[in-house]
C-alpha cells in the first residue's frame, strides 16, 4: 500500500511540473550562410557575395551587381530545421552600410498560412551588424515556416544569421496578431509601422488611404506623400479623402472612435530610418534592441529586439502588449503556465487522500 501512495503522489506532482521536455522554451535554431546544412540558401547564387567586415556571424552575404547576371537582384532563404512545434521569434540581421538597399523586403512564412511583410531600411545607419526583430511565426516540426529576404528591387540587400527561438507550444493560443496583417497581405500595400491599434503605411497602386485603412477594418486618421519603401513625406499633408491620382501616398490607420495615429512625425514613430528620423519618440536602436517609446500623439514604436513585451512595443504581431511568453527559462512554457497552479492543488489533493487512507488502515 505504502509503495502505491507513493506512486500516485509521484504521478500527481509530475502532473504539475511544465512540461519542458515536450516544450523546451528558449531553444535558439541558427541558419545562416556559415552554419553548414543549417537551412540557408540562395537564388541565384552566383548574384551574391561574401564579406567578414562587421558580420554578424563570421561572414555576410550581399547582392552585388558585379558578378552573376549583374541584376543585383535575388532571394535569400533562411528556413530552419523544426523538431518541436511551436511559436518562434524570428530575429534576422545585416550589415548596414550607406550602399544598401532602403527598401529591404522581408517575408515571414508560418505554417499556419499566413505571411508578414516588413520593410527595412538597411542605409545610412553606420557601419555595424544589426539585429532586427521581425515578430513570431507558428512553425511545425519538419514544416515549411521560412524567412525570406526578396532584393527585388535592384539595389543591394545584405543577409546574415537569423535565429527562430521558441516561446511557446500551444497551437491554440492567441498569437496577438496585429490587424496590420490584414494590410500586409495585399501585394501592393506596405505596412511601415504597427501598434495594436494603428497602422502607418504607403499603397502603392493608386488604392487610396480609405481603402488602406479599410483593409484591417481601420479608418484613415492622416495622410502624407509617399513612396514605395516606406517613405513618407511629412512636409506634404493630404487629406484622407483626397482624390490626387497618386500612385502612392502615405496613410495612418486607427480604429473608429478609438486610440489616434496621431502623426508619426510628432510622436517618433520608433521604425527604421526610412519611415523618417523620429521625433519626441526616439527611433529604433535596432542594434542595441530597445524599443521606441510613444511620443506626443505618435504611434509606439517597435519590439525590443530580445522580444520583452513591453507598453513600449511587444512583438510585431501583438505589438501593444507583447506576447504573453517571455524569453529565458524561467518564463517557461505558455502551454503549462495558465494550469500550473491547478495542478499543483490537484497533487496535494491527491497526496492528502493517501496519507487519510494510510491513518484510516491503521486505526482500524
Amino acid at each position: 500500500m505504502r509503495s502505491f501512495r507513493w506512486a500516485l503522489a509521484a504521478a500527481a506532482l509530475s502532473t504539475s511540473l511544465p512540461a519542458r521536455a515536450d516544450c523546451p522554451v528558449g531553444t535558439a535554431i541558427k541558419v545562416d550562410n556559415d552554419i553548414a546544412g543549417s537551412g540557408y540558401s540562395e537564388d541565384p547564387a552566383a548574384n551574391f557575395a561574401s564579406d567578414d567586415t562587421y558580420a554578424c556571424n563570421k561572414t555576410y552575404r550581399y547582392l552585388t551587381k558585379y558578378s552573376g547576371d549583374g541584376s543585383s537582384k535575388g532571394k535569400a532563404t533562411w528556413k530552419p530545421g523544426i523538431s518541436t512545434s511551436g511559436w518562434y521569434r524570428v530575429e534576422t540581421s545585416y550589415r548596414q552600410t550607406t550602399n544598401r538597399t532602403d527598401s529591404a523586403d522581408y517575408f515571414l512564412y508560418d505554417d499556419l498560412g499566413k505571411v508578414s511583410h516588413q520593410v527595412v531600411d538597411q542605409k545610412n545607419q553606420g557601419t555595424n551588424c544589426t539585429k532586427k526583430d521581425l515578430g513570431l511565426a507558428w512553425c511545425n516540426a519538419a514544416g515549411s515556416c521560412r524567412l525570406v529576404l526578396d532584393g527585388n528591387d535592384g539595389e543591394s540587400a545584405s543577409a546574415d544569421i537569423t535565429t527562430f527561438t521558441l516561446e511557446g507550444c500551444d497551437p491554440s493560443q492567441d498569437a496577438g496578431q496585429s490587424p496590420c496583417s490584414a494590410i500586409a497581405s495585399h501585394s501592393t500595400f506596405e505596412v511601415c509601422v504597427e501598434t495594436a491599434t494603428t497602422c502607418a503605411g504607403v499603397f502603392t497602386a493608386g488604392e487610396g488611404c480609405a481603402a488602406f485603412c479599410a483593409a484591417a477594418g481601420m479608418i484613415c486618421v492622416a495622410r502624407f506623400g509617399g513612396n514605395t519603401g516606406c517613405s513618407k513625406e511629412s512636409n506634404n499633408p493630404i487629406a484622407c479623402d483626397a482624390q490626387n491620382g497618386n500612385l502612392s501616398d502615405w496613410c495612418e490607420c486607427a480604429f473608429a472612435g478609438g486610440q489616434d495615429a496621431g502623426s508619426a512625425e510628432a510622436g517618433g514613430s520608433g521604425e527604421d530610418a526610412a519611415i523618417d528620423s523620429a521625433g519626441a519618440g526616439g527611433a529604433q536602436d535596432a542594434s542595441a534592441g530597445s524599443g521606441g517609446a510613444a511620443g506626443a500623439g505618435g504611434m509606439l514604436g517597435p519590439p525590443p529586439a530580445d522580444g520583452a513585451a513591453g507598453a513600449s512595443g511587444g512583438t510585431s504581431k501583438n505589438p501593444g502588449g507583447g506576447y504573453a511568453v517571455g524569453e529565458g527559462s524561467e518564463s517557461g512554457c505558455a502551454c503549462g503556465a495558465a494550469g500550473r497552479s491547478a495542478q499543483g492543488a490537484l497533487a496535494m489533493a491527491l497526496i492528502a487522500l493517501g496519507f487519510l487512507s494510510s491513518r484510516r488502515r491503521r486505526g482500524g
